[in-house]
């Protein structure tokens, strides 16, 4: 068959198609000449400005060029980003302040150092295929998903050699300095010394560095625990398992230096640029970090973990890894546990480390040298400055504790010569001169956002002497004469207090500062506040230009929802045993304050402090309008403040308690349901309640509290048995004792010898009404958690095939002797029934 010929049309086609291909190969071939061009132009201007220039392009060791690590990866594309020309240094509180510190994800852009302004060293880039190898080993150890210990040593030791002259790159790299961080936490004491050895000559850029700051953080942290422990029979263990894993190690790369002298290297390093670190934006995190290793301070408190790190930044951890150290800590081993990842504090975390004498030494050395380096204007700017604020507050710490071990009284020091010398000159007597430098300080931070964190540092760590004088100076109630005329008033001389500490607590920033104080008051102290200040009617000064008197200050304390305020004024009496009648005025105040002052209305104190429900005089179109629409999140912080409150309450026996308990009792069942599934804050009001025993003020003719409560929550069975908050409340009553002793009713004679007397607490009927039903909803409960913990709890099972085990299971929990008992019998019964035993025995 004789091929078709292409018509005259398909032939055009078919040569402009060829030309389009040409054009578009050689405008390719163009391009690609032009960024070669380009890429050539950068290189040479990077390698001018290494000797002088703007931009910081350095040769990494194959001799190949590029950006340093801070440029960031977007689709293979590498943006370089521009240094700052090295200049004189300037005191870092007089440029403009940076922003808060973060754990950057891949949407960040930006300069990777950030502070001094000096060139820093470039330690390369990683190729494609390495990237690739770390990044997945960084999922593996996230997963923690080996079969045995012993195949993880051996993936460990596999990374570990691989990474052995990259350590530079991958800390400072943003896809893998997660993994380094990893790395850190399961590393051996042997590795974490080669890693010390890596970093070292380079502390200084690293510790300044985006990403590699907080590899060098973790570094310290997880290095801590070693100190002085090398030798031991742990530390012998760790090595043996190093080695044994890591057997195809060089023989010359063993490192005799102990742990101990890695930490002082790095701060012979660190210690000329000190001072800079301080303002630093990466640098002065791992400047805390290094402070509270060597100060001793224990790493798993809760004040000392907020103070090394912001509450933004990113929390590395290897999945299970957490578990498994707060079990050994639970051994004994409490040291182990590490200090970011752990959530828990237990009493052997409190507990100081020790440190060798030299960390000591170097602590006094580090607050010497910043002592000479700072002026008295400088450590004001710190004061307020975001980043050297937290700083300021750690030195301040370590400095006055210093002073209470050495017992400053018989070897004090010049006033210069201390960094609360420079900072409150001539304190503590300067602070009653309201001109002075040192009270203007005070003043200025006890508003400032920033500064009044220190403030509350000062306020806990001070002497004695300092902190009588700063609350008698700036918080303590001043006696001023009324501005009426002297001439008519000659013999009755009215006077008024000016009440500065009233004012502070009512201010959402001052607050904090006055809690602290009030937290370190003394009994007289304590009630001077509260009946001059708190609970006394408003001055003829503050009522000067209103045409009505301002409300009580506990009621503007409820309006602006400080909750922390009251329950921190209940807390406090309770502890300095104030008298009962100062804590009855309180009470009745908060009553007052939320409109439950009435016997009718006595449930508002649950529903306006735990409920958030308001008067409702408020106009919903109010509420709507531009600017006092209120957040959730802070709606729902002020309501756990107020179950707080309520719970605290709880547990002062007295009026708190008995307030409590009339406002729990005036709910009704709908409303206490709400209480128990809310929240957990919530939840844990009517846990308290149930647990409790009967009050002292209800007569044997009322019902018990506790039977109270539970005959009201028998209708919402499943409504709490479903709950995440509620089904604790359930628990909570299969564990509470039907019968408790009653230690009354034996003191008070006419019961025979022998015989148990208990108070019927919670009818064992009210038990079974909950089993029976809770029974009948058995897929509804095995469907969601808090319904098979209910199911657990309450053992339906048990219930369902052996009624007659459950029962005396559920009785399990009285004390012994009082499940055979009977309820207390009146004085005419007893004698009736020794009447009839002298009958018998005739």
């Amino acid at each position: 068959m004789a091929k078709q010929r292409k018509s005259k049309r398909q032939l055009v086609r078919d040569e402009r198609r060829k030309k389009k291909r040409e054009n578009e190969l050689q405008d390719d071939e163009a391009r690609e000449d032009t960024r070669d061009a380009k890429r050539q132009r950068i290189h040479e201007d990077g390698m001018d400005q290494v000797n002088g220039g703007n931009l910081y392009y350095e040769d990494d060791g194959d001799g190949k060029s590029g950006p340093r690590d801070g440029g960031q990866e977007y689709g293979g594309r590498e943006y370089a980003v521009p240094r700052q020309r090295a200049g004189p240094r300037e005191f870092p509180g007089s440029r403009e302040y940076p922003e808060s510190r973060e754990y950057p994800g891949p949407e960040h852009a930006g300069p990777d150092y950030a502070g001094t302004g000096d060139p820093r060293e470039f330690f390369g880039l990683l190729s494609e295929a390495e990237q690739e190898y770390f990044r997945r080993a960084d999922e593996l150890l996230e997963l923690n998903e080996f079969d045995t210990p012993a195949e993880r040593r051996v993936f460990l030791a596999n990374v570990f050699r691989e990474a052995r002259g990259k350590e530079l790159k991958l800390a400072s790299s943003q896809s893998c300095s997660r993994l380094m961080e990893r790395l850190m936490q399961l590393a051996t004491t042997r590795q974490k010394k080669r890693l010390f050895g890596a970093f070292s000559t380079h502390f200084m850029t690293l510790v300044s560095h985006r990403f590699a700051g907080h590899c060098c953080e973790q570094l310290f942290l997880q290095s801590a625990r070693a100190v002085g422990k090398e030798g031991t029979a742990d530390d012998d263990e760790d090595e043996a398992e190093a080695e044994a894993a890591d057997d195809n190690d060089d023989g010359n790369d063993k490192n005799d230096t102990s742990m101990e002298q890695h930490f002082l290297l790095v701060l012979d390093e660190l210690e000329p640029h000190v001072s800079a670190l301080l303002t630093d934006r990466f640098g002065s995190h791992a400047l805390r970090v290094l402070l509270v290793v060597l100060s001793g301070r224990p790493l798993d408190q809760l004040a000392t973990r907020t103070m090394m790190r912001s509450r933004k930044k990113e929390v590395v951890t290897v999945a299970g890894e957490e578990a498994r150290k707060r079990a050994a800590a639970s051994d004994g081993d409490a040291s182990t546990t590490n200090a970011i990842a752990s959530s828990s504090t237990t009493a052997s975390a409190a507990a100081v480390r020790s440190v060798p004498p030299s960390f000591v030494a170097a602590v006094r050395k580090i607050l010497a040298d910043i002592v000479a380096a700072l002026d008295p204007a400088s450590l004001r700017v710190m004061a307020t400055h975001p980043t050297g604020n937290p700083v300021l507050q750690l030195l301040l710490e370590l400095e006055m504790g210093e002073e209470k071990k050495t017992k400053k009284g018989k070897e004090a020091k010049e006033e210069d010569d201390t960094l609360l010398g420079r900072l409150l000159p001539g304190a503590p007597a300067s602070l009653s001169d309201p001109q002075s430098p040192a009270a203007e300080l005070i003043r200025t931070l006890v508003y400032d956002r920033i500064g009044s964190r220190l403030l509350e540092t000062l306020v806990n760590n001070s002497p004695g002497r300092l902190f009588k004088a700063l609350y008698a100076s700036t918080f303590a109630a001043q006696v001023e004469a009324d501005d009426a005329d002297e001439s008519s008033k000659e013999k009755d001389t009215s006077t008024s207090f000016a009440r500065p500490m009233a004012v502070y607590l009512r201010n959402d920033v001052a607050c904090y500062p006055a809690i602290r104080v009030l937290e370190r008051l003394g009994r007289d102290e304590l009630v001077a506040v509260i009946t001059q200040q708190i609970l006394a009617a408003p001055t003829a000064a503050s009522m000067s230009g209103r045409t009505a008197a301002p409300a009580a200050v506990v009621a503007q304390l409820v309006e602006r929802q400080r909750f922390s305020v009251l329950r921190t004024l209940f807390v406090r009496c309770a502890a300095r045993s104030v008298d009962q009648t100062v804590v009855r005025q309180l009470v009745e105040a908060l009553r007052q304050a939320v409109g439950a002052e009435r016997h009718s209305d006595s449930a508002k104190l649950i529903t306006r402090l735990c409920l958030g429900e308001s008067d409702g005089d408020v106009d919903e179109s109010e509420k709507l309008r531009g600017g006092d629409v209120r957040d959730e999140k802070k709606e729902a912080a002020a309501v756990a403040h107020g179950c707080l409150l309520v719970t605290a309450m709880q547990a002062i026996p007295g009026p708190p308690a008995q307030a409590v308990q009339k406002s729990l009792l005036a709910l009704s069942s709908e409303q206490l349901a709400h209480l128990a599934t809310a929240t957990t804050a919530s939840a844990a009001i009517v846990i308290t309640a149930i647990a409790a025993t009967n009050s002292d003020s209800h007569s044997r003719s009322q019902a018990p509290v506790v039977k109270q409560l539970v005959a009201r929550l028998v209708p919402a069975y499943l409504q709490l048995a479903t709950s995440p908050s509620g089904h604790a409340v359930l628990v909570a009553i299969v564990q509470r004792p039907s019968r408790v002793a009653d230690a009354s009713a034996g003191a008070s004679g006419g019961t025979p010898a022998g015989a148990f007397v208990a108070h019927l607490e919670l009818p064992f009927h009210l038990k079974e009404a909950f089993v029976s039903q809770l029974s009948t909803q058995e897929d509804t409960l095995r469907a969601c958690w808090p319904g098979r913990v209910v199911w657990r709890a309450w053992r339906i099972d048990l219930w369902r095939s052996r009624r007659a085990d459950w029962i005396r299971w559920s009785k399990a929990g009285e004390p012994e002797g009082l499940q055979k008992s009977t309820a207390p019998l009146a004085a005419a019964a007893w004698n009736r029934v020794l009447d009839e035993e002298d009958g018998e025995s005739t």
